[in-house]
């Protein structure tokens, strides 16, 4: 179903990710243009990119921030109101006393990184938003740029993570330079990130996004970039052996083959018949795996290092801290507060960040925090499917996976930039803007 143009004639079936953006006047709107297509390389380079605490990103979002804020006093025509950054700031203002108060009863032991690193998201999410609801930013036009910005940061990422693959050495920051004391084991890249798994989560990202440039784009120069993007994202992905990040990938393009009315007979066959395989080639370490997962779950058990057992007792903790503090949660910095305070209630094995984002949230933050936030997903991934945005869906269906894939959350600036290019991806939902929204039902 092609949505309607102002002017009453059917826009083409395209991606609203690929439309051409329409030329603005305003210079408010040019500024934040630019501004997007820095994004991502700037959450590329996270602190190699800024002095201290200072990162290019970070000022990057606060300088959007104020132009959305010009813009607001200023719109370019009528004034409109925005159910989106409405949102942006009622989140903002419940988590914000929420994380107070929580800091407050923790003290000394407050962590406030993951406090900060919400409230850049939800400014980040909020600018881009009032800055299309005011017209100075049109949403094609938004994330055409975050797509360019995309792109440019994989392609000046891939002679770093050639050379970590090839030479197994790399960047300082990689795993707090363990990689030292074993030259040549770790060659998963990481570029200028900390790990090959939040690498991993940016590219991944990336690909469900570039991808559906590629799937649209209209000009040839643009698909053809696009595609090489794409299958370089691929390569690189495999190359981070992040097995969740690849999960991610299937279940997005899963999303958008079922969108496909031909193929969606396909899949449940494919799923049934993977199933099938693994439970008989795989039955013996699925009901091994399982009862290691009680055992540390249930009864505690110390079931060694390995990543499984240690992931498993931190969900453990998490869901305990759930429970300890359902509303408000345990404060910012409480999850590791925890952790040390009663060390031998689950075997972490020297791990105390929550390596799960839900949880991260639920238990630090409180289950008010984490079901505002679980309504406008869940309100997005309908919104974006009634408006035939199979990309956009699939990228909203994959972000729970990638949260369980680095140690923390709230604290990256990938993290903060999905939730930029999320809500730029929602606002079809919000309103209509003045040149409509493209169905890409391709």
């Amino acid at each position: 179903m092609s949505s309607i143009r102002p002017s009453g004639q059917a826009s083409r079936s395209l991606s609203s990710v690929t439309a051409k953006p329409e030329p603005s006047s305003s210079i408010l709107g040019r500024i934040a243009g630019v501004l997007l297509a820095f994004f991502p390389p700037a959450a590329l380079l996270g602190p190699w990119a800024g002095i201290g605490p200072v990162f290019v990103y970070r000022v990057l979002t606060v300088v959007l921030a104020g132009c959305a804020l010009a813009g607001w006093i200023r719109p370019s025509g009528a004034r409109r109101g925005s159910r989106g950054a409405a949102a942006m700031i009622l989140i903002a203002v419940v988590w914000g006393v929420v994380g107070l108060v929580g800091a407050a009863q923790l003290g000394t032991r407050r962590e406030l990184s993951s406090f900060v690193g919400a409230g850049l998201a939800l400014m980040g999410a909020w600018a881009v938003t009032r800055l299309i609801a005011d017209g100075h930013l049109s949403r094609p036009r938004a994330l055409r740029d975050l797509a360019f910005g995309w792109a440019v940061a994989m392609w000046i990422g891939t002679p770093v993570a050639g050379w970590e693959i090839c030479t197994g050495r790399h960047l300082s920051t990689y795993i707090s330079g363990l990689w030292r004391n074993h030259p040549g084991l770790y060659r998963q890249p990481a570029t200028w990130l900390t790990n090959p798994n939040l690498y991993a989560v940016f590219v991944a990202v990336g690909l469900v996004f570039v991808g559906a440039v590629w799937a649209g784009e209209q000009c040839l120069w643009v698909r053809v970039v696009a595609g090489a993007t794409v299958i370089l994202g691929v390569g690189l992905v495999a190359a981070t052996g992040s097995r969740l990040a690849q999960i991610a990938l299937a279940l997005a393009l899963m999303v958008r083959l079922w969108a496909v009315t031909k193929w969606r007979w396909v899949l449940p066959t494919l799923t049934v018949v993977a199933v099938a395989v693994i439970l008989m080639t795989h039955a013996q370490q699925a009901g091994l795996a399982w009862h290691r997962f009680v055992g540390v779950l249930v009864h505690h058990n110390d079931e060694g290092p390995s990543s499984f057992s240690a992931r498993t007792a931190l969900m453990a903790w998490g869901l305990a801290l759930v429970a300890a503090h359902p509303l408000i949660g345990a404060g910012p910095g409480g999850f590791r507060a925890a952790i040390i305070d009663q060390p031998r209630r689950w075997f972490t094995h020297g791990k105390s960040a929550p390596h799960n984002g839900v949880l991260e949230i639920a238990s630090q933050y409180g289950l008010v925090v984490t079901v505002m936030l679980a309504v406008c997903w869940v309100w997005g991934i309908v919104s974006c499917w009634r408006h035939r945005q199979w990309w956009s869906t699939a990228l909203l269906i994959v972000i729970p996976v990638l949260s369980l894939a680095n140690s923390t959350y709230l604290v990256q600036s990938v993290t903060q930039l999905t939730w930029l290019l999320s809500a730029v991806v929602l606002v079809h939902g919000d309103r209509r803007s003045k040149i409509g929204c493209r169905a890409d039902s391709r």
